[in-house]
């Protein structure tokens, strides 16, 4: 498997600039004109992240899950203001920073119902809140994931010879040569294919996997 930087470098460069995206398209551009089919695919996409690294902090599952879906409220109050206006902009790092601040949230919380009922071990939540660099958050993983998850979830939208085309082409990196002796394509059928996804993914996806078109 290419690493999520390889298989996104590919989709940039074999995009023809007739083929740049229009912001119509953007699944974020959707969600946050309040389209509730946009808004339920982000969070297919992210919510099982999010959850996994709660999980990973240490949260039972019931917590978890309450403080995944107190996150996504978080970000569907305040998606208009993520903007991608400098290099060091993404999806992720914005969204890193409402986990970190629900988190921070959750155990005072949690903390304070302990101390309000008589019990002596408010100090030792306290203790676990964690600093921004404690969060087991491995961005060029998370992306990946992101990554694999959104096109496993686009998938059902294109016969299955063109899904894995662009899957065998792009993400696994095999040759187009390689990719018509397994599939039984011809190349220009597997070009046309894979760029057939590429441009969907980055016109839905881009803004949210942090995929440029240019």
């Amino acid at each position: 498997m290419r690493t999520y930087n390889a298989a996104t470098s590919s989709l940039r460069d074999n995009l023809e600039m007739r083929d740049r995206p229009t912001t119509s398209l953007s699944l974020l551009v959707r969600a946050r004109s309040g389209e509730d089919a946009a808004w339920g695919r982000i969070v297919e996409i992210y919510g099982p992240i999010v959850f996994e690294q709660c999980r990973r902090r240490g949260f039972r599952e019931e917590d978890a899950r309450d403080l995944t879906q107190d996150i996504f409220l978080a970000v569907s109050q305040s998606l208009d203001s993520f903007r991608r206006e400098k290099p060091g902009d993404s999806f992720l790092h914005w969204l890193r920073s409402i986990v970190s601040r629900k988190v921070v949230d959750f155990i005072r919380k949690e903390a304070g119902k302990v101390q309000a009922t008589g019990g002596d071990t408010a100090h030792l939540l306290i203790e676990q809140i964690p600093e921004r660099s404690d969060l087991q958050w491995e961005p060029d993983s998370l992306r990946r994931h992101a990554f694999e998850r959104a096109v496993q979830l686009m998938k059902t939208d294109f016969q299955e010879n063109t899904w894995r085309a662009f899957w065998l082409s792009v993400v696994e990196g095999k040759s187009t040569d390689e990719v018509c002796s397994t599939l039984g394509m011809k190349a220009g059928a597997v070009r046309n294919a894979r760029s057939k996804v590429q441009k969907r993914l980055i016109e839905e996806l881009g803004d949210l996997l942090d995929v440029e078109s240019h």
